[in-house]
């Protein structure tokens, strides 16, 4: 194999490889103006000097292989902003696509209801009085809310000893039942769903009770 390389000062060097005897060499082509070789290579002139580079890339096996085999690969990356025209505009979308989500998934806060001691385990909406709410706390307290006014409207305080778990309306009538984790299920009826105080006589005791034992399932 035979390759030729123009040199800086115009000649023409040829290496050559020997097959089967693993040796190389490199010859210098004499001057000879005008002249060229049987094979059409021309020999070397008083053409102008020319020269050649070679550029070579070098890149770390550390910049790309990972040190664990649960780290990601590692990817090569240019940062020039000349490759990257249109990197601002995409950013500036991005952002723009995510104001406008966080505006139309906002919930302005509109109020708080405060009032319980510990915890609210459960919630029941009123069947038909659209700003009555229950809900139980995990100290056994139950109260009645009014969404318009944000306050209390009854409440019993130790309803149930422990947490209570459920609370629901009957859609017919101005009961509600409760269950907590004493293994009671309570109805109440509430005077006409007025504001009374927790220790009254009317609103202490309920109406009926039922019992389980350890096998209850609360609902």
């Amino acid at each position: 194999m035979v390759c030729w390389v123009r040199g800086d000062d115009g000649g023409f060097f040829f290496f050559f490889w020997l097959r089967g005897r693993g040796g190389c060499g490199a010859r210098s082509l004499p001057e000879k103006p005008n002249a060229t070789r049987k094979t059409g290579v021309p020999w070397r002139s008083s053409a102008p000097p020319a020269t050649m580079k070679v550029k070579a890339l070098s890149r770390s096996a550390g910049d790309y292989t990972r040190e664990r085999s649960n780290d990601i690969h590692k990817l090569p990356r240019n940062l020039d902003p000349a490759l990257h025209p249109f990197e601002k505009a995409r950013e500036y979308t991005r952002a723009l696509n995510a104001t406008k989500l966080d505006r139309v998934f906002a919930k302005p806060f509109v109020g708080a209801l405060s009032g319980h001691s510990d915890g609210v385990y459960c919630l029941a909406k009123h069947a038909r009085v659209l700003d009555r709410v229950l809900s139980g706390s995990g100290d056994g307290e139950v109260r009645l809310w009014s969404l318009v006014d944000r306050r209390t409207v009854w409440s019993v305080s130790g309803a149930h000893r422990g947490i209570v778990r459920g609370v629901t309306v009957f859609p017919t009538e101005d009961r509600f039942l409760s269950v907590g984790t004493d293994k009671t299920v309570k109805i109440w009826t509430p005077e006409q769903f007025e504001l009374t105080p927790p220790l009254a006589d009317n609103s202490s005791e309920p109406v009926s009770t039922w019992n389980w034992g350890v096998d209850t399932v609360n609902a």
